[in-house]
């Protein structure tokens, strides 16, 4: 496992669930056992750890995902899923989402309450970005492709690391073997790049809109029949703010393809508005997905419910 939010899901009526998992020791994972979330880190090597342990049989669902980027702990390698009842899987939804950006969409330092606190693995949260809440509120399969730094034709500060473009068909980040497309046939393509092509260093706009026109001709390939939705914002600002705007606009003109739209998020006016390193805090991401829900919905006829809501009102 590599992406974040990667992991497994299932359901058994039982008293004991464990899983085997190899890593270096820095991992952490996010554990969901009927809705209530806790922490995993894990340890070096391969270590069995104990998920459930009820003293009387119960129905369990369960969720174990990656919250930890992969150029931070590196990878996770599922072992084993044991339980002393029958598993069985959880229903699978015939909606589809899958999600190309950055450190955004990965939920980075989204676990911070102000702008300047310090980042650290542990304060990731892909499973609150954005994109998981659109998932959710949809009822859809996920799928995170996602880097933080990195871009539409360089990274962040010319950082030399493979793009994000290159990274739509491998199986684990920075071409990690070939992913097989058959098993994730999005209804909807969310591209959320440019914030790191234009934050440091300026790549000229006709080079960026080529780039980004190549992206949505290498998707269209991939996926013929998705909705793709191009993202500008919420971060830059200006005049950099407007030379993604243009290079999008300009990407999209060149194809003329009724089934690529585009659209601009922006933070929260009150509450968590940031988190650490002045990304977007746990209201923000709320506030973007329900624009980019309303969005879909207009686009596809899924029904979203929106989900603002206040910092001083979460759990």
């Amino acid at each position: 496992m590599g992406w974040p939010g990667n992991g497994f899901a299932l359901s058994f009526e039982g008293t004991t669930l464990s899983t085997t998992l190899t890593d270096s020791g820095e991992g952490i994972m996010d554990l969901f056992v009927n809705g209530k979330e806790s922490r995993l880190d894990l340890d070096p090597g391969t270590n069995t750890y104990t998920l459930i342990d009820s003293s009387v049989v119960k129905r369990f669902t369960v969720k174990l995902t990656r919250r930890t980027e992969v150029f931070d702990t590196g990878l996770f390698v599922l072992e084993a899923v044991k339980a002393d009842g029958k598993i069985k899987p959880i229903k699978v939804s015939d909606r589809e989402i899958l999600f190309l950006g950055d450190s955004i969409t990965a939920g980075f330092g989204l676990r911070g309450d102000t702008k300047d606190c310090d980042y650290r693995p542990e304060t990731n949260a892909p499973m609150n970005s954005y994109a998981s809440l659109t998932a959710d509120q949809f009822g859809a399969e996920r799928q995170i492709i996602a880097i933080s730094g990195r871009g539409v034709i360089h990274n962040w500060n010319g950082n030399q690391a493979p793009v994000m473009p290159l990274q739509i068909d491998s199986a684990l980040p920075d071409n990690g073997g070939k992913w097989d497309h058959n098993l994730f046939k999005p209804d909807v393509v969310v591209v959320a790049l440019g914030t790191n092509d234009w934050s440091v260093i300026n790549p000229g706009e006709e080079k960026f809109r080529q780039g980004y026109e190549r992206m949505l001709r290498d998707l269209r390939v991939r996926f013929p029949g998705a909705q793709i939705i191009t993202v500008n914002g919420p971060l830059l600002t200006g005049e950099k703010l407007l030379a993604v705007r243009h290079g999008i606009d300009g990407a999209m003109t060149a194809l003329a393809d009724p089934n690529i739209s585009t659209l601009d998020l922006e933070l929260a006016k009150t509450g968590q508005i940031w988190s650490c390193l002045s990304h977007p805090g746990r209201d923000s991401m709320k506030v973007m997905a329900d624009k980019l829900g309303a969005f879909i919905e207009n686009k596809t006829g899924w029904t979203y419910q929106d989900i603002v809501e206040t910092s001083q009102n979460r759990d």
